[in-house]
């Protein structure tokens, strides 16, 4: 008999393996986890071969054949009343294969260091004393556990508290186990951003500490965010940098040059106040304001020794706001410059 338990932390489920007179059976059992590119959401595969003539997977009351996007064999029974405690897929051959989506939102968080700690189980025993990845009678022939992160992570440490052979291939890490049970994996990952971000951070330390609504600095899943407000780098209705704002750009680009490969996306906002007056004889409307304000932060990274083949300017005029234009307030969030900085691939 096979059984499989999952904490709260990841897939809630039980897996029941009747061996039909059978006293043991040869048992392998994969399971593949595809995490996303947020960190807290995955995507999981997981299948056994065994000797065993059927099985029933038992799962928490809640679910429902909805929670799963593929099930082999496609030949099965539904019970949701033999159990009182558990709904039943009922299968009558020996190997089973799923695929679920799932969410640890909430319960895995990133340190000061930016990185996510994973634990798949805790080491609360059942009262027949198996916890984690479990299989009774006798143990797991095989146990295969693998993670297959996106390209904005990267894995920082990985441990089992059973025996056996770890291999990392690109952005693939597994673990192969022979007569194993009970087992339990912890796997630390982090953004490959993290250092471009602490980067930009310790650069702009000052600056934030005199305007922190003025400067937002944020680890996004592709790389990290930095946003300027207007005060902080032009005079209004100007594309002039203000000796300030030459400061804090020559300060981020001083930064970024520690991070070589980085690339930088320069982009201008404004609100949707129409150009009026004089300033129309410069800029005909608000796309043209925008476009001088990314390129004049691109000229002054560059004169600051970034390269400036990695460097791009876009401009959004008023098109896209981060808050209503109805209020001075809003209007004020919406006039800024962002520098999104992208790892390189």
């Amino acid at each position: 008999m096979l059984k499989r338990r999952f904490t709260p932390l990841y897939v809630v489920s039980i897996l029941l393996l009747l061996a039909a007179g059978k006293a043991s059976a040869e048992v392998v059992k994969e399971t593949v986890i595809f995490l996303q590119e947020d960190g807290r959401h995955y995507f999981s595969y997981s299948t056994a071969r065994t000797d065993f003539p059927s099985y029933d997977l038992y799962l928490k009351k809640e679910h429902t054949l909805d929670d799963y996007l593929y099930i082999y064999p496609n030949d099965f029974k539904w019970d949701t009343q033999s159990d009182a405690n558990a709904n039943l897929l009922r299968f009558s051959q020996s190997d089973y294969a799923l695929i679920q989506p799932g969410s640890w939102a909430g319960e895995v968080e990133q340190d000061k260091k930016g990185v996510y700690r994973f634990r798949s189980a805790t080491d609360e025993r059942r009262d027949d004393g198996h916890f984690g990845y479990w299989t009774k009678p006798g143990d797991f022939d095989q146990f295969v556990y693998v993670w297959v992160v996106p390209a904005n992570f990267e894995i920082v440490s990985y441990t089992a508290n059973r025996p056996g052979d770890w291999v990392q291939r690109h952005n693939t890490l597994a673990f192969y186990g022979k007569k194993v049970n009970d087992l339990i994996f912890e796997i630390a990952y982090r953004p490959r951003s993290h250092a471009t971000f602490t980067a930009v951070q310790e650069s702009l330390q000052q600056q934030r500490e005199e305007g922190e609504s003025e400067v937002q600095l944020e680890q996004r899943q592709s790389g990290v965010r930095v946003t300027l407000a207007e005060t902080v780098l032009f005079p209004i209705g100007s594309s002039e940098l203000s000796p300030r704002g030459k400061r804090l750009i020559a300060r981020i680009a001083r930064g970024l040059m520690k991070r070589p490969g980085v690339s930088v996306i320069v982009s201008g906002h404004t609100d949707d106040t129409p150009i009026k007056s004089g300033l129309k004889k410069k800029f005909l409307t608000n796309w043209e304001l925008s476009s001088a304000r990314s390129l004049a932060v691109i000229h002054e990274m560059i004169s600051n020794g970034f390269p400036g083949e990695r460097l791009e300017s876009q401009a959004f005029g008023p098109h896209r706001p981060r808050a209503s234009n109805k209020s001075r307030e809003g209007r004020a969030k919406n006039r800024r410059i962002e520098l999104e900085i992208v790892e390189a691939k």
